[in-house]
């Protein structure tokens, strides 16, 4: 009865109320399933810790945002009820494996932790070893796995292929993710290779780098391309795909990742969105189903022959594009802005009437295209396929 009148006092109440006596403590915990609080103070999270130390075993959803400094960490009990963990700005410590450390029992078997946990999301954290993502390999059972917003630090950027063996080890772990994003954590050889083991992914996030440079991400402009050959065993099962150079924005190289001529197996994609990516556009021509297609900032390889000139490529690109971009019959949202390395969208070699591809699609809600001259689109067309949609054209510079 305590615990069903404990469900109805507010969270910051009931979780004090544990220190009236055992009996109102036994009840508390029963009438707390979940835990969400925001800007939490760094100075009040010990108490939180030890209160899921020791009335945490009914928790099955904990949100915290902690207003502190960056580095601070939250030491998390084992709860065995645990489902859905996400956690901003501070770090997570997995106290078995902290425990493990200090005793120094490493020939004991690793056992798996929070063996509930379906869903994870960190953020705003700062990254400075791998052994902070290596802990996750204790959690076996995820299917949503966000990792946003990670400041790495100077010294461990030095070591970017041990960030990625790391990341791949958590990915072979949780075989049944659904849902996975990555960002500010860039995906070298070992974790992009692991996405193909992921045969149940359905919505893929990630930022990809160039694995052959050398010295961290700063590397010079025109280093290379990521190899398309990493991407060429993304799982079938993605219904979303967003790829971006997954450099942090205050970088200003450009070493775009590259992705396969071919995708044939990734028949059920619903959305597509590039940032930074290079890409043949005949590729797209399988993925007659997208619903959504975003550009942004992208740059094609060309199907042209070899000692065609620049111009030619850039034309038949535009041609390659439109042809595909015309057989998407279900396109909801088509946004393509700033193309890389003088591309445009509005060819003088590209037949007028071949824009109508633009809006081929019935079902087009939006259209928003960055080009350096609007001219050559055929705009009359545009606007009588269009009648209930947003369309924004943007002359450029």
């Amino acid at each position: 009865m305590t615990a069903l009148i404990l469900q109805h006092v507010p969270l910051k109440d009931r979780l004090a109320s544990a220190r009236v006596c055992k009996t109102w403590a036994e009840a508390a915990a029963l009438a707390t399933s979940s835990i969400k609080r925001s800007a939490l103070s760094g100075a009040k999270l010990p108490g939180l810790q030890s209160w899921l130390q020791q009335h945490g075993r009914h928790l099955t959803s904990l949100e915290l945002s902690v207003h502190a400094a960056r580095n601070t960490v939250l030491q998390l009990p084992d709860l065995r009820q645990l489902r859905s963990l996400e956690l901003a700005c501070c770090q997570l410590q997995l106290q078995s494996v902290a425990h493990r450390q200090r005793t120094r029992s490493a020939a004991r078997s690793p056992v798996v932790l929070l063996p509930h946990l379906t869903a994870l999301e960190l953020g705003c954290f700062v990254l400075s070893t791998p052994s902070t993502l290596l802990q996750l390999t204790r959690v076996t059972t995820l299917r949503s796995l966000k990792l946003d917003g990670i400041e790495i630090t100077a010294k461990l950027q030095q070591r970017p292929k041990q960030l990625s063996h790391a990341l791949s080890a958590v990915l072979q772990c949780n075989t049944q993710l659904t849902q996975l994003h990555v960002s500010g954590l860039v995906l070298e050889d070992a974790a992009l290779g692991a996405l193909s083991s992921l045969q149940q992914l359905q919505e893929c996030w990630v930022g990809v780098c160039d694995g052959r440079v050398q010295g961290s991400w700063r590397a010079c402009e025109g280093a290379g391309s990521t190899s398309a050959n990493l991407l060429s065993g993304l799982p079938p099962s993605l219904t979303s795909l967003s790829i971006d150079e997954g450099r942090p924005s205050f970088d200003g190289t450009m070493t775009h990742v590259t992705l396969p001529r071919q995708l044939l197996q990734l028949t059920r994609l619903q959305q597509v969105m590039l940032d930074k990516a290079r890409f043949c556009p005949s590729a797209l021509a399988s993925m007659t189903q997208l619903q959504q297609l975003h550009l942004d900032t992208c740059s094609w390889v060309g199907d042209a022959a070899a000692g065609a000139a620049a111009g030619d490529q850039l034309s038949q690109g535009v041609a390659a594009l439109l042809a595909a971009v015309g057989q998407m019959l279900q396109l909801e949202s088509l946004y393509v802005e700033g193309l890389w390395q003088g591309a445009s969208l509005n060819s003088p070699d590209v037949p007028v009437q071949s824009y109508s591809a633009l809006t081929a699609s019935t079902c087009l809600q939006r259209l928003s295209l960055s080009v350096a001259d609007a001219g050559p689109l055929p705009l009359g067309a545009v606007w009588g396929c269009m009648d209930t949609a947003f369309m924004a054209i943007e002359r450029g510079v």
